[in-house]
């Protein structure tokens, strides 16, 4: 890769085109700032698409992005919003302060639902309605479409390693005709195979051990015979 830096304007250029392409630095155009020292992102690099400024607060407000028809009462309301959010990040190191506060505002609550003996609904349906502009019908005239049987190879969703393991274990298997046992293994690979063949050779090591003792005693009273002779 090759990356050219300006040191005029401060402008730097990689080959790779990451920045054009996605709107990122690349890892060379790090490792050239590094080197020279530079320690803060030059801000033409920094978009404003990147930053928490791109849509304005007025629009991020869940009042405003489903259409509040009053101005007047939507101001009063990012207000009070604001107000509050003040409120709670000036008494956030504060326990008591804060306690104190909620307990405000839930008395302050209390005489609001009392002045209000009907306030605004706040069904599903209602929202819905206000937001579309279109009453729901009594009746309901147009249904789902019926399910079709689409051709070609049906996708499957790819299982992960424990599912993929746990049908492995569902699945009926075949019994070990040594030992009975169904936990994947036959009578080539049994165990209990492996166990009488360990037996079997201890078996045999222990009675040729027996013979070369009992060879190596009759050896012995042979020579005394000779002796004795």
């Amino acid at each position: 890769m090759k990356v050219l830096r300006n040191q005029e304007d401060g402008s730097v250029v990689c080959s790779c085109q990451l920045f054009v392409r996605v709107g990122i630095l690349c890892r060379h155009v790090f490792c050239v700032f590094k080197n020279a020292n530079i320690e803060v992102i030059p801000s033409q690099y920094i978009l404003r698409r990147w930053t928490k400024n791109l849509i304005p607060a007025a629009l991020r407000n869940k009042r405003n992005r489903y259409g509040e028809k009053n101005e007047i009462v939507e101001n009063y309301a990012n207000e009070a919003s604001s107000i509050v959010d003040h409120c709670v990040h000036m008494l956030s190191k504060d326990a008591p302060r804060l306690s104190a506060f909620v307990e405000k505002l839930r008395l302050l609550k209390i005489d609001v639902e009392a002045d209000c003996p009907n306030p605004p609904s706040k069904n599903k349906a209602d929202n819905l309605e206000e937001l579309v502009g279109v009453p729901k019908p009594a009746e309901k005239t147009v249904n789902n479409p019926a399910l079709g049987n689409p051709k070609g190879r049906k996708k499957l969703r790819i299982k992960g390693g424990k599912e993929q393991a746990l049908d492995k274990n569902s699945k009926n298997r075949n019994a070990c005709s040594l030992c009975g046992e169904t936990d994947g293994h036959n009578r080539r690979t049994c165990p209990k195979k492996f166990a009488e063949e360990a037996e079997l050779d201890q078996s045999e090591v222990t009675r040729e051990g027996d013979l070369d003792q009992s060879e190596v005693t009759r050896e012995a009273d042979l020579d005394q015979v000779e002796v004795t002779t």
